[in-house]
């Protein structure tokens, strides 16, 4: 092999331009995160639904709130591992499998029993999609691309919970509550057999697993024109590779530890709304059509308040800050909620700002996780927050359904969430110093690799 070229598929893709089937993996990418958002907000959707067909206390539904997220956050820690032996490309589509296959077993559960076995198989599957989705992605665009495309990936699940609102607007009033399962069942199965088809596999999986002819065949795909067919196919560097530890070295220990207790803190917020927004104002007085109606709204709110956020990150270079401001307008847009709630219009207006300052924050939270760490420790870092969120995750459905037990009414439940909202935007008002303080303390290589991550 002759040593005058070594071609480096990192630099390869970066000096390219986004290729034609570069925006199709994106797009089939894009369409899977939508999968995860539907599937995910059904419950909330149907919850009253299935609760009075099955003759279920809704405070009781809450165990199946609860397994949902206990099987996404299973997925994601043994999917996630396992996708780096068998690979992203076939991790993503047996989640898809499990999420479609449990989806379409939902509506013949008959118990909460049988209901909370299904959901947490379906929360496997959903559990593995993002964050390998999210992976796929990163090591096939351009470098210039890559937290735009990523931010808009991490922001299509609750474009997905929006569309399956009014999708279930439809759907329900017509063929009832099991027609959104079966639905929310077959999509998947559908994507599952398109990612068989057209979705390629990670490059440096297939490099480190020993098919370099395999890895150079789809970067010829990916960047096409390039003359790539007698090059070998190395990776970039001998960097080590991703660790824990890595997260608490050269004096992050602190930025982590405060991003995880934010992060989670607002995840449980989110998960909460999306869980029992439906019911709780069904409940209140409001029609079923309203409460569907201000979850979808929520939702879009968080699509819209991501870009929104993305784009001012961008702008002014000051990520976790905008990021807290977006947390304090959702804790008022809460608060906001009770006084307004007998007029449709305002209540739904109020849930559009909760949405865009609440889920808006986490998709600027996510991408700022991406920059704070350097490269060796960046996918592990994402991973963990993620990870660690979970368990409030579960923790705030479950507290929803043992408040509602007790007897609280559901305006006050509703505004107990304001709560965790300040105190999570508190949390990245600190964090927004503790990265300008590591920046401007760091040795040279450190804070040259942490300025994009420091809130300057």
């Amino acid at each position: 092999m002759s040593p005058s070229r070594v071609l480096s598929v990192s630099e390869t893709i970066d000096n390219a331009p986004l290729s034609r089937a570069q925006r199709h993996v994106i797009a089939l990418c894009i369409a899977i995160g939508l999968i995860d958002g539907l599937d995910v907000l059904s419950l909330g959707f149907t919850a009253k639904a299935v609760t009075t067909d099955l003759g279920i206390a809704l405070p009781t539904y809450s165990a199946v709130f609860t397994a949902s997220l206990l099987g996404m956050m299973v997925g994601g820690m043994a999917l996630g591992p396992a996708a780096d032996r068998f690979g992203r490309r076939r991790l993503i589509i047996i989640s898809l499998l499990f999420i479609g296959l449990f989806a379409l077993l939902t509506p013949l559960a008959t118990t909460v029993q049988m209901l909370v076995v299904v959901r947490f198989l379906a929360g496997v599957g959903m559990g593995g999609v993002i964050p390998n989705v999210m992976a796929l992605v990163a090591e096939c665009v351009p470098a210039r691309n890559r937290q735009r495309v990523l931010t808009l990936i991490a922001a299509t699940p609750s474009l997905g919970a929006f569309l399956g609102g009014f999708l279930a607007t439809v759907l329900m009033p017509t063929f009832g509550w099991k027609s959104v399962f079966i639905v929310g069942g077959a999509v998947p199965l559908v994507l599952a057999v398109l990612a068989y088809y057209r979705m390629p596999e990670s490059i440096k999986f297939l490099m480190v697993s020993g098919h370099p002819g395999e890895a150079l065949r789809i970067l010829n795909l990916l960047v096409p024109g390039s003359d790539h067919d007698k090059a070998p196919v190395v990776e970039e560097s001998n960097e080590p590779k991703s660790s824990v530890a890595a997260l608490f070295a050269n004096g992050r220990a602190a930025s982590t530890l405060v991003l995880w207790v934010s992060f989670s803190l607002a995840m449980m917020v989110v998960y909460f709304l999306n869980n029992w927004m439906p019911a709780l104002f069904e409940e209140a007085g409001h029609t079923a059509k309203v409460g569907v109606i201000a979850a979808s709204l929520f939702s879009l709110g968080g699509v819209v308040g991501g870009v929104t956020i993305g784009y001012l990150a961008d702008k002014l270079g000051k990520p976790a800050t905008i990021c807290a401001v977006g947390l304090f307008v959702g804790a008022g847009a809460i608060m906001t909620v009770s006084r307004v709630f007998a007029s449709v219009p305002l209540l739904f207006a109020s849930v559009f700002v909760l949405g865009m300052g609440i889920s808006g924050a986490i998709v600027g939270l996510s991408a700022l996780a991406g920059t704070l760490y350097p490269t060796v420790a960046r996918a592990t870092g994402v991973g963990w927050v993620y990870g660690v969120s979970r368990v409030t995750s579960i923790v705030g459905p479950a507290i929803g359904g043992m408040l509602l037990a007790y007897g609280w009414d559901e305006i006050r439940l509703f505004t107990l969430n304001a709560i965790p909202a300040l105190v999570a935007g508190v949390g990245v008002v600190l964090l927004a110093w503790l990265t300008r303080r590591a920046a401007r303390s760091a040795a040279p290589a450190t804070a040259i690799r942490q300025t994009d991550a420091a809130d300057a």
